[in-house]
């Protein structure tokens, strides 16, 4: 599946007062009206358990300047992964990230278990996009920028 190149997400939530969130490229829209999307995140996910526990979540795209969040973000470590990371909320509460190429900020409409991943589906209830920002790609287990096409 690295095969095939995608963006790159960070999935937030807060619980107990304090970001969490983890690094995501299993990402889709689901539905136009209601608008929906869906997130896929391991069962042993401590992210998946705080979801789970608050009953919301964010979803930022991440931007080319991102790359050393999206690697915090991935990394199994216990650490505050937002320790220097400016985040703002919506309408959930659910932390997301300003300077982001777009973020959703959503309540969770279900949860299903598929292989060794839970599908993740929320509904938007707050959506933003930036203008004129370059997201930040994951291809083959390398982060990359995007290159524009000549001609």
């Amino acid at each position: 599946m690295s095969g095939f190149p995608s963006g790159v997400t960070v999935v937030t939530t807060q619980i107990d007062g304090r970001a969490a969130g983890t690094a995501v490229n299993a990402f889709t829209s689901v539905s136009m009206s209601p608008s929906l999307l869906l997130v896929c995140l391991a069962h042993d996910s401590r992210t998946l358990a705080d979801i789970r526990s608050s009953g919301v979540f964010g979803v930022n795209i991440l931007a080319q300047h991102h790359a050393d969040l999206a690697m915090r973000c991935a990394s199994k470590a216990e650490k505050d992964r937002f320790a220097d990371v400016v985040l703002t909320s919506a309408v959930t509460g659910a932390p997301l990230l300003g300077d982001a190429v777009a973020w959703f900020d959503c309540e969770v409409e279900s949860v299903v278990a598929a292989g060794d991943h839970a599908i993740v589906t929320g509904r938007a209830l707050a959506a933003h996009a930036a203008e004129d920002v370059s997201p930040l790609l994951y291809h083959r287990g390398r982060l990359a920028p995007l290159q524009p096409i000549d001609g």
